[in-house]
């Protein structure tokens, strides 16, 4: 009989807990392996020295959790890691597929609005009423790099920008889809319907929040709107005027690329 000093540690896990101890007396040095398994203890001991040692002690309080922490850092975050990579590429690759197919979907449905939304483009335009510049869909960082591309893009007089690969998921145009909607100088998209199944649109990123941004003319001026996925959108009530130069300057150069020539209703 005498004193004893156990030092260790446990950790759960999904069915119990698992420990490590060292117990140091008069009767030696042990080493004890613990496992609590559904209400019930199992304890190994390993007799490490059969009398006390201050050096042997020293080193065998400090192997547990420097074993632990061998184990843990070298061998178990890694594999946890490649597993969590792994499974990431998995799914990656299975939205991959998803967003592909709904691309495909999409540029089809667009190709069939795109002569009704030409012929409302221009009767829009001619009465001065609400032409869409530019309609966009997708997630809030994939619409501030289209903003970035699209802005640049104004600026260097051209109609088509390149779009780096990793943005093909994130945003996807859908100008003619929402030219196509306008009816009598009218936009209207109603709350609680996700964008995604409206015709000419898809779901660029499943599972993550998504908005719809419109810049539109309304009278000749430029306007803008941003609205979530499932957020009602009625424009021209909804919309606001850009007020900055350069967007301005943006939205008309592009509208200009359009042939959109601007129309002003005559004062009465």
């Amino acid at each position: 009989m005498g004193l004893e000093l156990d030092l260790g540690g446990s950790r759960r896990i999904s069915y119990g807990s698992t420990g490590m101890s060292v117990t140091i007396g008069i009767q030696g040095i042990i080493l004890k392996l613990r496992l609590s398994r559904g209400g019930q203890k199992f304890v190994c001991p390993i007799m490490l020295f059969t009398h006390y040692d201050w050096r042997v002690a020293l080193a065998s309080a400090l192997l547990p959790p420097l074993c632990v922490s061998g184990v843990k850092y070298a061998i178990i975050k890694p594999i946890l890691r490649h597993l969590r990579d792994k499974e990431k590429l998995a799914r990656r690759s299975e939205l991959m597929g998803i967003v592909s197919e709904g691309l495909a979907s999409a540029e089809s449905e667009r190709r069939l609005l795109e002569p009704v939304a030409k012929r409302k483009t221009k009767k829009e335009a001619e009465r001065g009423g609400l032409v869409v510049v530019s309609a966009v869909y997708g997630t809030r960082k994939g619409l501030e790099i289209w903003q970035a591309q699209w802005a640049q893009q104004q600026r260097q007089g051209s109609d088509a920008a390149e779009t780096p690969a990793e943005t093909l998921q994130q945003w996807c145009d859908v100008t003619v889809a929402t030219q196509f909607l306008v009816d009598g100088s009218r936009l209207v998209l109603h709350q609680g319907v996700s964008k995604a199944g409206l015709m000419g649109f898809h779901d660029v990123a499943p599972g993550e929040n998504k908005e719809l941004w419109v810049m539109y003319l309304l009278d000749g001026e430029p306007f803008r709107s941003q609205v979530g996925d499932q957020q009602s959108c009625r424009l021209p009530r909804d919309g606001a005027a850009i007020e900055d130069g350069a967007q301005r300057g943006e939205v008309m150069r592009a509208a200009e690329l359009l042939g959109l020539a601007p129309h002003r209703a005559a004062p009465a």
